[in-house]
């Protein structure tokens, strides 16, 4: 009876520990998609201003999406343009499974 109770407390530690341990990892996995993501976008930001700068980018007369584009890892962008009276604005949206990451560079 004594070695069943002592069998049946050592299982609920471990069940335990498992499910701290699976949890971890799944924290990580969605860390690591998210900063998959971030790059993303950040790729389509920085290639918004370099087309841009170099005059090659097709700015629509409202707001709208001016890039999108999927990268080798399969993670994927939308940049969208806005614009106000004084200020221009390039939103970037970049996803990888189920991560989404968004950046807004403003400018005048």
């Amino acid at each position: 009876m004594i070695t069943l109770m002592i069998l049946s407390c050592v299982l609920v530690v471990t069940l335990g520990a498992v499910s701290l341990i699976m949890a971890g990892i799944v924290a990580t996995r969605l860390e690591q998609s998210s900063i998959i993501a971030y790059y993303a976008a950040e790729t389509g930001i920085e290639r918004a201003l370099w087309e841009y700068k170099e005059g090659s980018l097709l700015i629509p007369e409202a707001s709208g999406l001016i890039a999108s584009s999927t990268l080798e890892n399969n993670s994927n962008y939308i940049v969208n343009y806005a614009s106000s009276t004084n200020n221009i604005a390039f939103i970037s949206l970049g996803a990888y499974n189920e991560s989404k990451r968004s950046i807004q560079v403003n400018f005048e």
